[in-house]
C-alpha cells in the first residue's frame, strides 16, 4: 500500500500545571504570589472619623478649629477673668469695704467654684475608648510576593491578570491607610493643642490663687475678725481656682497621653504604608516584564520506530504539530495530536503497540532568555480484529487506547482520523479519544475491549480481496 501523510493541528494554551525537564524549573504554585496580607482599616477609617464628630457632640469642643472662642476655652477664660475680678476687687477694698462688697466677693467666690468640666472629661474618655477600639480594629500585614513572580507573570496570563488585580487592591489599600494617618495626624495634633491650653489653664489658676491667698494674709491682721466676710470669699476664691488647676492638669496630662498614643499609632501606619507601597512596586515592577513567546510542538513515535505502522491488513499513524503563542501554559485539556487509522482486511488477532508522546516548549522571555521545558508519557495501543458480519459496526475493528479506557472503531475497508486529548499533570496524560469532523459515518468510539476472534476463512479471504482494492482506492486519492 502506499502511504499518505496524515496531518492535524494541534491547539494548546491558556493555563495548567507543567512540571519541565529541560534545563528550568518555570512553574511553581502561583496562589503564594497574591497573599498580600490582610487588610482591616475601613473599621479603623470610620472609627478615627467619629472621634473628630464626637468632639462636638460630647462638648470637647476645644479640639475644633474655630475663629472665636470654643465652649472650652470660655470656660477658661471666664475662670480667669473671674479670679482676676475678685484679686482686683480684694485690692482696692482691703482697707475700706462693706457687707454688700464682701458679698460680692462671695459671689465671685461662688461662680468660680461653679463650672463643670464633666462633658469635657466625658469626651476625652470617649477619645480614649474610641481610640482603643480603632487600633484594636487596625490590622496590616503585606506579604512580599516572592521572586518567582517575575516569571510568573511573563509565563503565564492568569498569573499577569491576578498580578495586576493585586496591584490594583494595593492602591486602594493605600488610599485607605493614607487617610487614617492623616486623621490620625490631625488627632494628636488637637489633643497636643488642647494639653497646651489645659496647662495654660493651670497655671494661671494656680497664680491667681497664689496672688488670692497672700492678699488674704495681707488683709487678716487689718480685718475685724467680727466682719471677715471679705477673708472668707477670698478665701474660698483662692481655693476654688486650686481645685480648677488641678483639674486643667489633670485633663492636660491626659490629653498629653492620648497625642503620644495617637503619634504612635500614626506612625505605626507610616510603616505600613511604606511597606505595603514596596509590595505594590513588586507586583508594579513585575508586570513590565513582557508575556513570553513560546512554541508548542508535539512529537511521537511508536515503540518500534517511526511515525507509522503500516501491514498488510490495517495500517496506523499518529501525527504531531507546532504552534506559537504568547505565555506558556496550555489549556487544562488540548488535542495531543490526530490519529489516522485505515481498516483493511486480512489481519485476524490482536497486535499491541506504544506510542512515546512528548510536548516540548521553547519559552523565550524578552530581554530574560530562552528555556527548553518537555514532558512525555506512553500511550499503549492494541489493534482488535472483529468477526464478520451484516452489521458494518460489529464488523468494524479498533484500536483500543488503554491509557483512555476507550477505543477508536473504523469499518471495514474505511479510512477515518480521530484526535486525541490530553493535559498535563506532570507528567503528559491521555484523558480522552474523539472522532474527527467528517469521519462520523465510517467510526466511531467505543468503551469496550473486544477479545480478538477469528474470522471466517472463506468470507476472510472474500473480504480481504474487496477491502484491499478499496484501501488502495482510499490511500492514493
Amino acid at each position: 500500500m502506499i502511504m499518505r501523510a496524515f496531518v492535524v493541528a494541534i491547539v494548546l494554551g491558556g493555563a495548567a500545571t507543567f512540571a519541565p525537564t529541560a534545563r528550568a524549573e518555570l512553574l511553581f504554585d502561583p496562589a503564594p504570589l497574591f497573599e498580600i496580607g490582610t487588610f482591616n482599616t475601613t473599621s479603623t477609617l470610620g472609627q478615627l472619623t467619629s472621634l473628630q464628630q464626637a468632639y462636638v457632640a460630647e462638648g470637647l469642643k476645644t479640639l475644633s478649629t474655630s475663629s472665636s472662642l470654643t465652649s472650652r476655652q470660655q470656660v477658661v477664660a471666664q475662670t480667669t477673668a473671674i479670679a482676676i475680678e475678685a484679686y482686683n476687687f480684694i485690692q482696692n477694698v482691703k482697707t475700706i469695704y462693706t457687707v454688700s462688697e464682701a458679698d460680692t466677693v462671695q459671689e465671685i467666690a461662688q461662680a468660680i467654684s461653679a463650672f463643670d468640666l464633666s462633658a469635657q472629661q466625658t469626651a476625652l474618655d470617649s477619645y480614649q475608648s474610641a481610640f482603643n477600639q480603632a487600633v484594636g480594629a487596625y490590622d496590616v500585614n503585606p506579604v512580599v510576593p516572592p521572586i518567582a513572580i517575575y516569571v510568573g507573570v511573563a509565563v503565564d496570563p492568569s498569573i499577569r491578570t491576578a498580578a495586576e488585580q493585586a496591584a490594583m487592591e494595593l492602591n486602594t489599600t493605600l488610599a485607605e491607610l493614607t487617610s487614617i494617618k492623616s486623621l490620625a495626624d490631625s488627632n494628636a495634633a488637637l489633643l497636643e493643642a488642647f494639653a497646651n491650653r489645659m496647662t495654660d489653664a493651670s497655671s494661671v489658676a494656680e497664680a491667681r490663687a497664689e496672688a488670692l491667698f497672700n492678699l488674704v494674709a495681707d488683709l487678716s491682721p487689718s480685718i475685724d475678725p467680727a466682719t471677715n466676710f471679705l477673708i472668707i470669699a477670698a478665701t474660698q476664691a483662692a481655693g476654688a481656682l486650686v481645685l480648677a488647676s488641678e483639674e486643667f492638669n489633670q485633663m492636660a496630662s491626659q490629653a498629653s497621653a492620648l497625642a503620644s498614643a495617637t503619634k504612635a499609632f500614626a506612625s505605626t501606619v507610616a510603616q505600613d504604608i511604606s511597606q505595603t507601597t514596596d509590595v505594590k512596586n513588586t507586583y508594579v515592577t513585575a508586570l513590565t516584564t513582557p508575556l513570553a513567546q513560546t512554541t508548542f510542538t508535539t512529537t511521537g513515535s511508536f515503540s518500534g520506530g517511526g511515525t507509522t505502522i503500516n501491514t498488510a491488513g490495517y495500517s496506523i499513524n499518529f501525527s504531531g504539530t507546532s504552534f506559537a503563542g504568547s505565555g506558556a501554559v496550555p489549556p487544562s485539556t488540548f488535542t495531543i495530536g490526530s490519529l489516522g487509522f485505515f481498516n483493511g482486511s486480512g489481519f485476524v488477532g490482536t497486535d499491541r503497540y506504544a506510542l512515546e508522546v512528548t510536548l516540548t516548549r521553547d519559552i523565550v522571555i524578552p530581554g530574560v532568555g530562552e528555556w527548553i521545558a518537555t514532558t512525555e508519557s506512553t500511550l499503549n495501543l492494541s489493534y482488535e480484529t472483529t468477526p464478520f458480519s451484516e452489521d458494518p459496526r460489529i464488523s468494524a475493528d479498533r484500536i483500543f487506547l488503554n491509557e483512555i479506557g476507550k477505543g477508536s472503531a473504523v469499518f471495514e475497508g474505511e479510512l477515518a482520523f480521530f484526535d486525541i486529548i490530553g493535559s498535563i499533570n506532570s507528567p503528559l496524560r491521555f484523558v480522552d479519544v474523539i472522532v474527527q469532523p467528517g469521519y462520523e459515518d465510517v467510526a466511531f468510539i467505543t468503551n469496550t475491549p473486544l477479545n480478538s476472534v477469528d474470522e471466517p476463512p472463506v468470507i476472510a479471504l472474500l473480504v480481504a480481496s474487496i477491502g484491499l482494492l478499496a484501501g488502495a482506492r482510499r490511500w492514493l486519492r
